[in-house]
């Protein structure tokens, strides 16, 4: 299974006020499609634009890669950091 599309969806308070800075004003709905046809709809309490700009900057997700590399991906991530190196696959 691979990730074929993400969409992301800024939803903001009709009374959003450009000048507060209650995180209640706004959220994020994303959406991800996989080339099986499954869709997968999640949400973040993260500020919703900075949540749009890491998804949406170009090398940030996992998109057209198996699914079935991202465990190993996570556990190399999450690992402490004296035992991570770098790699690239460019």
């Amino acid at each position: 299974m691979r990730i074929t599309d993400i969409r992301t969806h800024v939803l903001l308070d009709p009374g959003y006020d450009v000048g507060a800075t209650s995180s209640a004003q706004d959220t994020i709905v994303v959406e991800i499609e996989t080339d099986e046809g499954l869709t997968g709809i999640g949400e973040t309490d993260l500020n919703a634009w900075i949540a749009r700009a890491c998804i949406e900057a170009p090398g940030t997700h996992t998109m057209s890669i198996s699914s079935s590399v991202i465990p190993a991906s996570w556990a190399h991530a999450s690992a402490p950091s004296s035992r991570r190196r770098v790699t690239s696959s460019l």
